[in-house]
């Protein structure tokens, strides 16, 4: 998928997700390039109708499932496109979900793999888990 491509489908859905119901707009603000999207944050939506927070990559769309209870989230799965691995996406969205919890005081709860492998490397973030 060419730059112009995915730059329409970006400005596409960023116009979609200030409309639309049910999706909360996160922007990670970091300085380091993603390589789907050359020295751009990437878009991470929170989808509250289908319980996941989402970003798009030229391979697909990337997720990380959820489920709300109270004052916690449970993170459920991680899944990245195959084309989209090993570039930093899954962590991502782990940090979104974090970065939500810590603004809205809410405790997390890791149930997937993935984001309990992500906080061994990242012990900074877990005063916000509440284990199962």
């Amino acid at each position: 998928m060419g730059r112009s491509r995915l730059q329409a489908m970006l400005a596409q859905r960023t116009a979609r997700s200030r409309s639309a119901p049910g999706f909360a707009r996160l922007q990670l603000g970091y300085s380091c390039p993603m390589p789907d999207a050359r020295n751009t944050a990437p878009l991470i939506l929170d989808n509250r109708e289908k319980n996941r927070f989402e970003t798009e990559t030229t391979a697909g769309t990337a997720v990380l499932q959820y489920t709300r209870s109270g004052d916690r989230i449970v993170l459920l799965h991680t899944e990245v496109p195959r084309g989209a691995r090993e570039r930093g996406v899954g962590g991502r969205l782990v940090e979104a979900a974090f970065q939500q919890a810590r603004e809205r005081g809410s405790r997390v709860v890791p149930v997937c793999p993935f984001v309990r492998a992500y906080l061994r490397r990242h012990p900074e973030l877990r005063s916000l888990v509440e284990e199962k």
